[in-house]
């Protein structure tokens, strides 16, 4: 339990808290964040990147369901549209679900 006297707040362990202490902190760390704002507006959003990508470049989203068939459907459509390599996303969250299947 937190009891204010005057300037400084006394925790029930005995210790003392100042609150100009937490203020000056509070205070130092939004200057540190403002400090950064220029470093972040010169960030582009374009992507500066050496690898070169073909005009007929196109992402493929790869997903599952619950149903092991789903499986065989996916593979069998990704062979039909001939493609050699695929991209999935899997996470920690994929572990044992239905994504580590393929």
């Amino acid at each position: 339990m937190l009891t204010p006297v005057l300037n400084r707040v006394t925790t029930t362990d005995n210790s003392t808290l100042h609150t100009w202490t937490c203020w000056f902190r509070a205070a130092g760390y939004i200057v540190g964040a403002v400090r950064q704002l220029p470093a972040w507006a010169m960030i582009s959003h374009e992507i500066d990147s050496k690898h070169k990508l073909s005009s007929d470049f196109i992402g493929v989203n790869v997903g599952t369901s619950s149903d092991p068939k789903c499986d065989d459907y996916v593979v069998a459509a990704l062979r039909d549209l001939q493609l050699q390599q695929i991209r999935m996303d899997y996470s920690y969250c994929s572990v044992g679900g239905d994504a580590q299947r393929l």
